[in-house]
């Protein structure tokens, strides 16, 4: 148990982490069936799901592909993109790609009833807002749309279109809000609606929904080749931890329980451990003190012979020390090899130093004096 933690919030603390594991193995049940495959997906079955769709297209004459895998890539053969309901966000690089897809003649058809797409509605200067009431079903704004005829389609919206674009064609409307709007971009063509609702399995099923949802196929040209965006529906075999946590039931509920025990530890204010006490301010003592206290020592001990004994050592250490000579050999031999090395040295007077410096009972006198030679020579 952590220090400074009570044994009643540890408790809770860790029941709140058992009912993270228990929501994930949950979620990780309900993700392992179809029940819960992605709304929009063209692999769902479910009502909210879009194989109907998919089937659909196909029966039409239309070859439908899926855009799913390593990373977001568009068939330049297609000429239908759709785009229904994305789960993950938008790149900067994918909405290049998809701009300049459509630029070359392909047509894009965005349904959205969130901000999930938001990079890419903001690249073409649009926005979405919350309508005062939901609204149900709509008939067309303008007769534009008419490869079939439709009267009333059955929308189930929650939000409209915003924007400052002056080349939009309106094509759906509610409380004087765009919910269906189009406008050319390069060669191709932008479909854009906040309704979702018409592409699903089960909204399908309304006539006018098929007869609006065939128009905006339609606009891509009999036989088209569609390609169904499962990319931002998590259908990505190299996914990322990031992606993950943003696409899949599982990372939601790691989020969510995760933001829980953080709110709960930040608003309780608990410590991780006990509170260190303050550093106390403490008087260091100089490094002479130090050295005061050796030679003292020394000095009682009556110490002078192995002091001077040091002193000789450390002469032959520092004069051979750079040219990588054995402060063990013999004085003679050592003075020898310096001077040949070194020819500025006085060799009587070096060989008389350690002489000196060999003795033993020296005066405190003659050791202060050696010592003092000593280093001249150092």
């Amino acid at each position: 148990m952590m220090r400074g933690v009570s044994r009643r919030d540890g408790l809770l603390v860790l029941g709140l982490l058992a009912l993270m594991g228990l929501i994930v193995l949950l979620s990780a049940r309900q993700d392992a069936g179809d029940d819960f495959l992605p709304a929009l997906s063209s692999y769902s079955t479910q009502a909210n799901g879009a194989q109907a769709l998919a089937l659909w297209l196909e029966a039409l004459g239309h070859p439908v592909r899926r855009i799913e895998g390593v990373s977001f890539h568009l068939d330049p053969d297609a000429r239908l993109l759709l785009v229904l309901a994305p789960r993950g966000s938008f790149s900067p690089d994918e909405v290049g790609l998809v701009a300049d897809w459509v630029k070359a003649g392909g047509t894009l058809v965005l349904s959205v009833d969130s901000w999930r797409a938001g990079p890419l509605l903001q690249h073409f200067k649009l926005d979405v807002a919350e309508l005062d009431e939901r609204a149900e079903s709509v008939g067309p704004a303008q007769p534009l749309l008419r490869d079939p005829p439709w009267t009333q389609a059955v929308v189930r919206a929650a939000y409209h279109l915003v924007t400052a674009r002056d080349d939009v064609v309106v094509h759906v409307a509610a409380e004087g809000w765009p919910l269906l709007l189009a406008f050319d971009h390069g060669a191709g063509q932008v479909f854009v609606t906040t309704t979702t609702f018409p592409f699903t399995n089960a909204g399908l099923r309304e006539a006018d929904n098929a007869r609006l949802v065939h128009n905006l196929v339609a606009a891509a040209g009999r036989g088209a080749v569609v390609m169904f965006d499962e990319f931002h529906h998590g259908y990505q075999t190299a996914r990322t931890l990031a992606t993950w946590l943003k696409v899949t039931p599982q990372g939601h509920s790691l989020i969510y329980v995760g933001l829980v025990v953080f709110v709960y530890l930040l608003a309780g204010g608990r410590h991780f451990g006990r509170p260190l006490p303050a550093p106390r301010a403490t008087t260091r003592r100089a490094p002479v003190e130090h050295i005061q206290a050796m030679a003292n020592l020394f000095w009682r001990g009556g110490k002078r012979t192995a002091i001077l004994h040091h002193y000789h050592d450390r002469l032959k250490r520092e004069l051979g020390g750079p040219y990588r000579l054995d402060p063990t050999l013999p004085d003679d031999e050592s003075v020898a090899q310096l001077v040949a090395l070194r020819p500025d040295l006085d060799p009587s007077a070096l060989t008389r130093l350690l002489q000196a410096t060999s003795q033993d009972g020296v005066s405190e006198g003659e050791l202060l004096r050696l010592a003092r030679e000593v280093d001249e020579w150092i």
